[in-house]
């Protein structure tokens, strides 16, 4: 890993996050980044809008004196860990303008919603298991358009609103965001970013979907993962693999209880991970259940061929019709 001052002593993802009071996700995404890219990792491909506050060279910069200040009781291989501040990105004013359908809603278009999406993804990876996300081809919109479709909790899809980074969240100020979606096919590997995956503890719908896709592509890895924040952040993983393999675990980081089903060690055999990559990814699975980065397991399932880290990576974003079961509990979820 990598990191900013505050990261000197070889603090782990929580305890970054927690001081800073950023999301993991974001210091999992730059720190992964660097793992893969090296210096060239936390810089970002050239995009629209603001310009960013912090350089190239401002995070080089933090990088090199992290780099060359190895934590105390650092082993070889181990580094520091380092994060920028995430930005979000708002919807377009005129996608919430034309949204005025209230089918199954009873919460008016312009409702404002509670809480916010971090992290959010069902992917299906079909084998072979170890192409680098950056050489998949580009997403297929047709076909993404189809996978949304078939997922149960969703009708119909109403609209193409067009590409969308990897790294761009889920819109959520509005009522009307919450008919949008994020989906892609990529060759082999098929994922869909939904609000409906988000959960408060009262329910398990990323598992639910997952074993639905398990049913459905037998051979493939099925890894997802989601963050939502409604007062606290609430998180949810699953990994299933073909050999049966498979762990779930949900509840609120840093906070007990933290349900864990199925055998993450079961997993990791079966993936093959080293003491050393659990470690590179700051994963001890010694510690309580709510302390364990359970994403950064999801993110080695999926290998090199994990593309939620990297900006360049599209989805395509669609406007859709929730089934009345998927609003009713939306609706339970996001409003007071």
């Amino acid at each position: 890993m990598w990191g900013p001052p505050e990261c000197a002593d070889g603090h782990s993802i929580m305890e970054v996050s927690r001081r800073l009071r950023i999301t993991r996700d974001t210091v999992r995404t730059w720190r992964r980044r660097f793992l893969e890219r090296g210096l060239d990792g936390p810089s970002d491909d050239p995009r629209p809008g603001v310009p960013r506050k912090i350089t190239d060279a401002d995070v080089e910069h933090v990088i090199v004196k992290m780099l060359e200040e190895k934590p105390k009781n650092a082993t070889p291989g181990q580094a520091t860990c380092w994060r920028s501040e995430s930005r979000g990105v708002s919807p377009p004013a005129a996608t919430v303008a034309r949204m005025t359908d209230t089918k199954y809603w009873t919460s008016a278009p312009d409702r404002m919603v509670r809480g916010s999406m971090g992290l959010c993804h069902l992917t299906v990876a079909q084998p072979p298991f170890n192409i680098d996300a950056r050489g998949l081809p580009a997403n297929d919109s047709d076909q993404a358009h189809l996978f949304v479709e078939s997922f149960g909790g969703i009708e119909e899809v109403l609209e193409d609103l067009g590409p969308r980074s990897v790294q761009t969240p889920l819109p959520s100020s509005v009522r009307s965001d919450l008919d949008i979606v994020h989906a892609a096919v990529w060759g082999g590997i098929q994922a869909v970013s939904t609000p409906v995956f988000a959960d408060d503890g009262n329910g398990n719908p990323l598992l639910a979907e997952a074993e639905r896709m398990r049913e459905r592509f037998p051979a493939a890895r099925i890894v997802g993962h989601v963050t939502y924040y409604g007062g606290m952040e609430h998180t949810e993983t699953v990994v299933m693999l073909p050999d049966g393999a498979m762990f779930h675990a949900s509840g609120w980081p840093d906070d007990e209880p933290f349900v864990v089903l199925g055998d993450p060690h079961a997993v990791i055999a079966s993936l093959g991970l080293s003491s050393w990559m659990l470690t590179a990814a700051d994963i001890d699975m010694d510690q309580p259940l709510h302390e364990i980065e359970w994403a950064s397991l999801a993110g080695l399932a999926l290998g090199h061929s994990d593309p939620w880290g990297w900006e360049e990576m599209q989805t395509t974003a669609f406007r859709v019709q929730h089934s009345d079961l998927s609003v009713c509990s939306m609706e339970g979820l996001y409003f007071i």
